[in-house]
């Protein structure tokens, strides 16, 4: 979809300026001079060189992934405690609790013991509904203004029932871990008010954890690295290690001791076993749990020790065979070293389209793997920045800088051909309704799927982009007003019937705004203008609906 891009080779080093004059090739005396007393020095310094590179480059990535999926974890966590706040947050706002905590109030005045219990009741049942309806809330329960119990769901430790109420309302925080006997939970506290914005009491729920260590299961048990999440006390909340050491050598380790600290970072040290590990540690501050990554050192640097063991063989190899092939060896260097030369000119002028022929497996030959594997790699590079540069990361569409140029050219192309350019402005109705309510991550999936069914309902000629945001733009090249309209109207009705939403059977509808060449205007400025002021006018009408832009409105911008 959309038009194609081609290289161009405009700044290239021009050929000319690598015509230089070839070498003789007298070097081969010179070699097989000194080949029997230098062949092991060069081994050993490439095997050397190409082992701590290695390692250099493997601890980088092992320490970058390690911090990742410290960072991925951390991030989880403390996703699922803003979830249970959010959650909390509305079950506080909820009309059932306020008006029956603002008629309890009243009933203690008046007094009025039948509109008490009644409202009571009423409370009663709406935290039962929720406690069925998300059983990892373990305990709810309301309090009025005065602190005395109003609701409260059936408690998860019998014996402590008198000892949490107390301790939650008491706390600091509206938010916070508390220890009770074994169990380890998360209360929070938000006030009730009622329609006069006046407070009537508070609503509590408490989650116990088992829940979010399910969630995390799959995050914590992948193969790298094991995950074990601490309380401040050091006390292990989450182990995802096959076997555990004990508690007192655990807790000695640099890892858990400087995350206790609340510092954050990666070490290297001994664990609870006494085994070299890499771990990366971090502390969340909000919630006083630490998060441990770990991975044994000798599986980090497992490919670093193959290469070392492999240059190793190979310089043993060499030293018991030069002699016997010195001259075979010389003559045939010289021939990959051609080709090496030849294939860093074609690359130097640009042209990363060629492999050289891999004719041997001694140094020259790992050497010419490796320029084949960086002419690869640049030419992969190449094509990845030139996609990145027109593309969309989120969405796979063309992004805003490529839409400008593609304007330019459907412009041109249509002022050449006489012939009619629309644009659709098209914009997902209450996005941010639907980021607030599900999060972003869901609304990240709405805007994914929205870019698959861009493309999959649009013809080859046409250009779709994302403009920003929830915004898309849709170029439709030889299309009149009337049928970019009707175009438009099936599109609408196709996203409504859509699932683009992960989320339960939630719905996704846009508007569209609908500007033409040359009604509208001659420009992209004008055209954009134009199909956003229709755009405009659609979302004022109610959303779900295309609008097409008339010339006595005034166009945005």
């Amino acid at each position: 979809m959309g038009p194609q891009h081609k290289e161009s080779t405009d700044g290239n080093i021009p050929t000319s300026a690598f015509a230089l004059k070839r070498p003789a090739m007298d070097i081969r005396a010179k070699v097989l001079s000194v080949v029997v007393l230098s062949a092991l020095a060069p081994a050993l310094l490439v095997g050397i060189a190409s082992y701590l590179t290695a390692r250099e480059i493997l601890i980088e990535k092992v320490n970058n992934q390690l911090t990742g999926r410290a960072a991925s974890s951390a991030e989880q966590v403390n996703q699922w405690f803003k979830e249970r706040a959010l959650d909390t947050e509305v079950f506080a706002n909820s009309f059932i609790v306020s008006e029956n905590l603002r008629r309890w109030e009243a009933a203690k005045v008046a007094p009025d013991t039948m509109t008490a219990a009644d409202s009571q009741e009423k409370l009663q049942e709406y935290l039962g509904q929720v406690q069925n309806r998300y059983p990892l809330y373990r305990e709810l329960f309301i309090v009025d203004r005065r602190g005395t119990l109003v609701a409260k769901t059936k408690p998860f430790i019998e014996d402590l029932e008198k000892e949490i109420a107390p301790e939650l309302l008491s706390s600091e925080h509206d938010t916070s871990l508390q220890r009770f006997g074994d169990e380890l939970v998360f209360h929070v506290r938000r006030e009730v008010r009622d329609s006069r914005d006046e407070p009537v009491g508070t609503l509590v729920t408490v989650s116990g954890l088992s829940e979010l260590w399910r969630r995390l299961g799959g995050e914590l048990q992948s193969d790298f690295g094991e995950v074990r999440i601490i309380d401040a006390s050091g006390k292990p909340l989450f182990d995802g290690r096959t076997h555990p050491p004990d508690l007192t050598s655990d807790q000695a380790t640099v890892g858990v001791q400087r995350c206790l600290r609340g510092e954050n970072g990666i070490a290297e040290y001994l664990d609870g076993h006494g085994r070299e590990v890499l771990g990366a540690y971090r502390f969340l501050t909000p919630h006083r749990l630490g998060l441990i990554v770990e991975m044994q050192s000798e599986d980090a640097f497992a490919a670093v020790l193959r290469l070392r063991d492999f240059n190793l063989l190979i310089s043993v190899l060499a030293v018991g065979l030069v002699t016997a092939i010195g001259y075979g060896l010389v003559v045939s260097l010289t021939r990959p070293i051609e080709a090496l030369i030849e294939g860093a000119k074609a690359v130097a002028t640009g042209d990363l389209s060629g492999e050289i022929p891999i004719s041997s497996t001694d140094e020259i030959g790992y050497l010419t793997k490796v320029f084949n594997r960086m002419t690869r790699a640049l030419k992969e590079t190449h094509t990845d920045l030139q996609q990145k540069s027109s593309t969309d990361e989120l969405t796979g569409l063309f992004n805003r800088r490529f839409l400008a140029k593609a304007f330019v050219m459907e412009l041109s192309r249509a002022e050449r051909s006489d012939k009619p350019l629309s644009v659709l402005m098209i914009d997902i109705d209450h996005f941010k309704a639907f980021n607030d309510r599900f999060g972003h991550p869901e609304g990240d999936a709405v805007l994914r799927n929205t870019g698959a069914f861009l493309a999959k309902h649009l013809r080859s000629t046409d250009v779709a982009a994302r403009y920003g945001g929830e915004e898309f733009i849709v170029l439709l090249p030889a299309t009149g007003k009337t049928e970019a309209g009707k175009k438009a109207d099936t599109l609408r009705k196709a996203f409504a019937n859509a699932t683009l939403s992960n989320v339960g059977d939630a719905k996704v509808t846009v508007s569209i705004g609908v500007a033409s060449m040359p009604e509208d205007g001659l420009t992209e400025h004008e055209l954009v203008g134009a199909a956003d002021a229709a755009l405009y006018v659609a979302k004022r009408k109610g959303r779900n609906r295309v609008a097409i832009f008339e010339v006595a409105q005034p166009a945005v911008g």
